[in-house]
């Protein structure tokens, strides 16, 4: 499609000169508007404003009287005003006695015995328990059997054969070992009498 005019940038400078229009159109007039299309032309001077009133400025402090002269201050109070501070404890009163409770030393012995003798026949923990370890006493119970389950299980597919039995020295080694660490332990805190 062909225009009569050659298109224009919008957004070109339109003081720039123009190009005539081509010879083959008619001329056309002025567009002429109504005049209410046209702003009004000032005739009547522009309202009238009411001076600005004028910057109120706050009246000087008023700052309060001298204070009174006081009295000068008294001198410092003699250094031995205050009796002298007691060594503590005072002599004759009695100072209260703490009870210290006694509890006996554990053996090694007993406890890695606890620990083997029942561990023959599948159940560990209990020289844990008897070393106040009652935490790793009870891990180690529950976690043999939930091992000796899945163990059984690995029996039909028939690594089991080996699984359970490396489980159980495992287990042999470990309980010993946990509990002589936890009477050493609990023997180190207590008070001997």
């Amino acid at each position: 499609m062909t225009y009569p005019y050659p298109q224009q940038d919008p957004w070109a400078d339109p003081t720039e000169a123009h190009p005539p229009p081509p010879a083959h159109l008619p001329p056309t007039l002025p567009l002429q508007l109504p005049a209410e299309h046209y702003p009004p032309t000032p005739t009547s001077p522009p309202p009238h404003h009411p001076p600005a009133p004028p910057q109120y400025a706050p009246p000087p402090p008023q700052y309060a009287p001298a204070p009174p002269q006081y009295a000068p201050a008294p001198p410092h109070p003699p250094a031995q005003q205050y009796a002298p501070a007691q060594p503590y404890p005072q002599a004759g009163v009695p100072q209260p006695v703490y009870a210290v409770p006694v509890v006996p030393a554990k053996s090694t012995g007993v406890a890695v015995a606890w620990e083997l003798l029942p561990g023959l026949l599948g159940v560990f923990g209990i020289g844990n328990l008897y070393a106040a370890r009652v935490g790793v006493g009870l891990t180690l119970m529950v976690s043999y059997w939930v091992l000796f389950w899945i163990n059984f299980g690995l029996f039909f597919v028939g690594i089991g054969f080996v699984t359970m039995p490396l489980t159980w020295v495992v287990y042999m080694i470990i309980g010993p070992l946990l509990a002589a660490r936890g009477v050493a332990e609990h023997n180190s805190g207590i008070v001997v009498r």
